[in-house]
């Protein structure tokens, strides 16, 4: 028997050409539309603000770069826009 997660996707802009997947509670998956993971956007809820905390893979490899803090989901998905 095979388990099945299901899993939220943001409805993004065409013109984004990204996946942004939650793979759990807090934690945003942003790939390419191929499948190419980018990096992933962590949801901190610090009392009274919400923010965005995007880090970026290096290339194949484990290593994490930290791109920014941001005050919304969208803000934090454009800086994978150019990637």
């Amino acid at each position: 028997m095979q388990l099945t997660i299901p899993r939220t996707r943001a409805a993004l802009p065409a013109h984004y050409e990204l996946d942004a997947v939650e793979v759990r509670d807090g934690l945003w998956r942003i790939s390419t539309l191929r499948g190419t993971l980018l990096g992933h956007i962590a949801v901190t809820a610090d009392e009274p603000d919400t923010k965005y905390v995007a880090t970026r893979m290096l290339g194949r490899t484990p290593r994490r770069v930290p791109m920014g803090t941001y005050w919304s989901l969208d803000d934090a998905i454009q800086c994978f826009v150019r990637i």
